[in-house]
């Protein structure tokens, strides 16, 4: 993964978080205790949530960098993938239902199941949902759209990559989306 340098526009607030990220190799990857999977080209998304210290400014933060110590199932992945954009929303606890909403994406499939869900209250099958190749970088906001965006608890922040440090413009276009 590229690393960004910005300055961070999250909140310090606690609560739930996306990513969404491409894939530009394909290839087989080792992620932590898991086999090797085989992850084609294209667009994932990752959910999680930011209930520690420094809430989704730090967690979102981490996430933005490459540990040089793989920690999460994602820092796995991190050095061969590239960050899009992320969404968050202060104070709810909606990573199962965000990752439950694109799972169920006519164009969704689960590349590893169990990744991101190891501690999964609600025994998710993933928070890692794969998109395949929908149209280029752009694509990970229709897919907030079309599927976030619908949620009680939908996202209400948005930063994008391609805004070098800024807050980016919500990529939805109807309520309850806000951004």
């Amino acid at each position: 993964m590229k690393k960004i340098t910005v300055a961070l526009p999250f909140p310090d607030e606690p609560g739930t978080y996306f990513l969404a990220f491409s894939l530009e190799k394909p290839g087989e990857y080792r992620v932590g205790r898991f086999p090797p999977v085989f992850l084609p080209e294209g667009l994932y998304f990752y959910t999680g949530s930011a209930w520690g210290r420094g809430g989704l400014r730090a967690r979102l933060g981490y996430h933005l960098s490459v540990p040089a110590h793989p920690h999460w199932h994602l820092d796995w992945l991190k050095p061969y993938l590239t960050l899009l954009g992320a969404g968050w929303r202060e104070g709810v606890h909606a990573e199962c239902d965000w990752a439950q909403a694109l799972i169920v994406h006519p164009q969704a499939s689960i590349p590893l199941p169990g990744f991101g869900a190891s501690d999964c209250s609600r025994q998710c099958s993933a928070h890692w949902v794969f998109f395949g190749t929908m149209g280029g970088h752009h694509a990970w906001r229709k897919i907030v759209e079309e599927t976030l965006a619908k949620l009680l608890d939908a996202p209400a922040g948005f930063w994008s990559s391609d805004i070098a440090g800024s807050m980016d413009q919500s990529p939805c276009s109807r309520p309850p989306c806000t951004g």
